[in-house]
C-alpha cells in the first residue's frame, strides 16, 4: 500500500471516540490516509453518494440507526466498499451475523 492514499469514511457520533480514532489514524506508519467523518447514517449515505472511499469504519449505534440496520444500509448504498464495525455493542450473535452478511470485521470499543 506504500504510496497509495487510503480514503476512509468514519461513521461515529461520539466526539470522544472520534478524537481517539483520529489520533490512532494519524499515528499509523502508513501516513497516506485521508478520512471524512459522519455522525449520522443519513450524513454518511449522503457522503457515500458523492465521494469514493476505500474503507468504511462504522459504529452500530447512531442517532438515526441502530444495530445491523446501520451496517445493512451502508452495504446497500456502497456494496463494494469494505466495512469494519467498531462498536460498543458486545454481542457475539450480532458480530457473527454481521460477518456472515459481509462485514470485514467486528471490533469492540474498549
Amino acid at each position: 500500500m506504500q504510496g497509495k492514499t487510503i480514503t476512509a469514511l468514519i461513521l461515529e457520533d461520539n466526539a470522544n471516540d472520534m478524537l481517539i480514532l483520529e489520533k490512532l489514524i494519524k499515528s499509523l506508519k502508513h501516513k497516506d490516509i485521508r478520512f471524512m467523518a459522519a455522525a449520522t447514517l443519513t450524513e454518511a449515505i449522503d457522503i457515500l453518494k458523492k465521494e469514493n472511499f476505500d474503507l468504511i469504519i462504522s459504529d452500530l449505534t447512531l442517532p438515526d440507526s441502530r444495530g445491523l440496520e446501520t451496517f445493512r444500509s451502508l452495504q446497500s448504498t456502497s456494496p463494494k466498499i469494505p466495512v469494519i464495525l467498531l462498536t460498543g455493542v458486545d454481542d457475539e450473535s450480532i458480530a457473527t451475523q454481521a460477518v456472515r452478511e459481509g462485514a470485514q470485521d467486528y471490533l469492540i470499543k474498549g
